[in-house]
């Protein structure tokens, strides 16, 4: 008898970018790292490409990738971050499904996923068919390769979603067992309703037209206990809970969860899983498999109906996303969801009305205005000119710059309105969410779009978003939350000019450079210096690269006191009145009349006026830590002088165990992981001056800044795994990574070394094998590198034999 268990991972997170710039802000929540992907892709994404098996000492025997092994698919927007921020853990997934199609007789692991995560059933016709042909498309652009499968958004479903699955060459989805209605063999005519649904079959989902779908329905029991329960503490009792439930020929006993469970939400889940792969692979009659060859080798013998617009993660069918079902994150007696109703009718007015707005300026420059929509989708994989310019030849071809600008004006504001509907949105328990402030963002970037053709629908779509009542008093409404929270962060070329300008204050700037999704250019800028005060004017060129707009600017900016600045930005000076107004600012500051300066910019540069606090939040703290560099050395300065000057003092109290002043201690406390993080954050350590830094801590007992300590220790001892791999016979890197570990142990630092054991583990797979023969034939030189590199894996707790 031979049968099959099957792992699928749902890897996702919602886009985060900020829709004006195309980029992640910092987000403080997530620190040590910059933001939340940043620190669930080291806490996940790379470490199942590099999961580690160990024995029963805990000594990691192997490292594989568990992605070649699993059904997995990945969002397409967090797969378009990790391409440009995380390279090593995207070429692994890519590499993975590769590699799955030698093990699985050339089937690929990777299934495709509708685009942005919006909820199927509740999306109009159009929006479901171009999240399909965007999530198909941007899989063949990365796995080279057609989708055979596709995850829904929470596996909500309904048969129109099925059906244009189907109408577009996929042939498998997976849902929640609770998703199945009723279910016969093939042929009969009489629907079964009972309790005895089995999930280990594939179900056939015949459809109005003619065509037909396959349905997996996983198992719903061992799904919830590993997501949620402790299945993934024992990997035997993980792979059993699978095995036992195999009955018959030919079945398939097969999960789906979070692929963020596999590390993120439990840690080191990925190494259960990769002990669960191995373990299978020892089983005889049982086999690791993939549903699209599973499929290839079973035919369904039965067919499903469905309960239309239901999914995974709500008991109400999709009302998480549309009303107050009960749904709720974590119960709060006082909190209600009522909010999410209005959210979505918000965004429903504004969809709507921009449909006939986009319907109506798009079909002067083309037939099919939704055809042109789903084919956007290469645009926004690759913005580069002449792949924008062959997409216009394709589509409307003799289009003018000027008109080529409104095309993608229309098709941005369109993409917004998709983005708008992201799930999670509406997932968590208030509307004062980072996520449901995220989908406000795009509305407010499709409001700004719309504008440009002569729309004006905030009014009425604040009216609706004041009945959404935030569950927090002090933000009081779905309007209000607008009005402070969003308004703020609009803007439009000008103050990517303003940003160039101030930031020209604090650090050089190129004469052509890009910022976020823009390029500046600057024919003229001109820097004065007087004292500690600094003017910046001269003329640029904004370029959005999303949109193909361009403004002519001339600009000037006075820095004169710390934070203070002043900025003036004008769209409509002329060279004559430029060089005019340039001269007296010039004058002015010579002269150190900043008075006179302030009033210039104030007549001269009417049009828009900054400050300071019109930098991109990133840039602000990196300029805010120049400004206030000084002050912390005086600071750093001073707590060292106490230190010095009172050293007897603090030590005797220390042996008479008489407790120091807590400020003293809050004091030396800071002062010792300032000091840490100043050497660890530089290119090169000095390990004389760490090592007498960590013995301090440890006769101390100083309290150390464990995460970011760890976080920039990694960060390092990486660089020195990566640098040593590229020269694996340079012992220095060998005697260097030795020292740095026992220097750092005191410190007792919480850090996931999974990257640097699979570099090293690369290394011990070739490397090693050759020096330890050299080493066994008398060569000394050899013996040292072995004797080195055996000493890092003890570390690395690899067993090396």
């Amino acid at each position: 008898m031979e049968n099959f268990v099957c792992i699928h991972g749902h890897f996702y997170q919602p886009p985060r970018e900020n829709p004006w710039l195309e980029a992640i802000e910092e987000q403080d929540s997530a620190a040590p790292y910059h933001d939340w992907n940043q620190r669930i892709s080291s806490e996940c994404y790379g470490p199942n490409s590099t999961a580690t098996v160990v024995d029963k000492n805990g000594k990691i025997i192997d490292i594989s990738n568990n992605y070649s092994q699993m059904s997995f698919n990945f969002g397409p927007t967090l797969l378009s971050w990790m391409q440009e921020k995380n390279k090593t853990a995207y070429d692994a997934i890519i590499e993975a499904d590769r590699k799955s199609q030698e093990i699985f007789s050339g089937h690929g692991s990777a299934i495709a996923q509708c685009y942005n995560h919006l909820i199927m059933p509740l999306a109009n016709y159009e929006d479901k068919k171009t999240q399909i042909l965007w999530g198909i498309r941007d899989f063949e652009f990365r796995f080279s390769r057609k989708p055979l499968g596709m995850w829904l958004p929470e596996t909500a479903v309904d048969s129109v979603t099925l059906e244009l699955l189907a109408e577009n060459g996929i042939k498998f989805t997976i849902l929640s067992p609770y998703q199945a209605k009723a279910y016969r063999l093939i042929g009969e005519k009489e629907w079964h309703t009972n309790n005895n649904f089995d999930p280990k079959r594939p179900y056939l989902y015949n459809l109005p037209s003619g065509k037909s779908i396959v349905l997996f329905f996983y198992d719903g029991n061992i799904s919830q206990e590993i997501a949620f329960g402790k299945l993934l503490d024992n990997g035997d009792l993980f792979a059993e809970s699978l095995i036992r439930t195999l009955k018959k020929q030919n079945e398939i006993s097969h999960i789906a969860v979070d692929g963020e469970t596999f590390g993120h939400h439990h840690k080191f889940g990925e190494m259960a899983l990769a002990y669960f792969f191995k373990r299978i692979g020892k089983e005889k009659n049982v086999k690791n498999i993939i549903y699209s060859l599973f499929l290839e080798k079973n035919k369904p013998l039965y067919e499903a109906e469905i309960f239309e617009n239901s999914s995974w993660s709500c008991a109400h069918g999709v009302g998480r996303w549309k009303e107050d079902c009960g749904c709720c994150l974590s119960y709060n007696p006082k909190w209600n969801q009522k909010w999410r109703k209005d959210l979505r009718k918000a965004m429903d007015l504004l969809r709507d009305s921009l449909i006939p707005i986009y319907s109506e300026k798009m079909s002067l420059f083309t037939k099919d205005p939704w055809k042109i929509r789903n084919d956007y989708i290469n645009v926004i994989l690759d913005r580069s000119k002449p792949n924008v310019e062959s997409f216009f030849t394709k589509n409307c071809p003799g289009l003018r710059d000027s008109d080529k600008v409104t095309a993608l004006k229309l098709l941005e504001m369109q993409r917004m309105c998709m983005l708008m509907y992201t799930s999670c949105g509406w997932f968590f328990d208030d509307i004062s969410s980072i996520e449901s402030l995220q989908i406000l963002l795009y509305a407010a970037r499709a409001i700004q779009l719309s504008k440009d053709f002569g729309a004006s629908l905030e009014e009425k779509f604040l009216s609706i978003l004041e009945k959404a009542k935030s569950n927090n008093e002090d933000l009081k409404n779905g309007a209000f939350i607008y009005e402070t929270l969003i308004k703020p962060k609009i803007f439009d070329l000008s103050k990517i000019g303003a940003h160039y300008t101030i930031s020209s204050l604090f650090e050089k700037r190129e004469a052509k450079e890009d910022i976020y999704c823009y390029t500046v250019e600057t024919p003229s800028h001109e820097i004065v210096t007087l004292n500690e005060k600094k003017l910046s004017f001269g003329k640029a060129t904004i370029f959005s690269k999303v949109t193909w707009e361009k403004l002519d600017i001339s600009f000037v900016a006075i820095h004169y006191a710390e934070q203070n600045v002043l900025v003036g930005i004008s769209d409509n000076m002329d060279e004559k009145h430029f060089l005019e107004t340039s001269e007296l600012i010039k004058n002015a500051f010579n002269s150190e009349d900043i008075e006179h300066i302030k009033n210039v910019i104030l007549e001269r540069f009417t049009a828009h006026h900054f400050s300071f606090w019109d930098l991109f939040p990133d840039d602000q703290r990196k300029i805010l830590k120049k400004i206030l560099s000084s002050t912390l050395s005086d600071l750093k300065a001073s707590l060292s002088k106490a230190h010095r000057l009172h050293f007897d003092l603090i030590e005797s109290m220390k042996e008479k165990n008489i407790p120091l002043p807590k400020l003293l201690v809050k004091g030396l406390d800071l002062m010792i992981n300032t000091r840490l993080l100043e050497i660890l954050e530089k290119p090169e350590i000095n390990l004389s001056h760490l090592k007498r830094i960590c013995e301090v801590v440890k006769e101390w007992s100083f309290e150390i800044d464990n995460a970011h300590v760890s976080y920039h220790a990694l960060k390092y001892v990486e660089h020195l795994l990566e640098e040593f791999y590229k020269d694996v016979n340079n012992i220095e890197y060998l005697k260097i990574l030795n020292e740095l570990f026992e220097i750092l142990d005191p410190l007792s630092l919480t850090w996931n070394l999974c990257r640097v054991q699979s570099f090293y583990f690369s290394i011990f797979k070739t490397t090693f094998v050759q020096q330890n023969e050299k080493a066994l034939k008398g060569n000394a030189e050899s013996k040292i590198w072995v004797e080195h590199f055996k000493k890092v894996g003890v570390r690395l707790k690899i067993k090396v034999e």
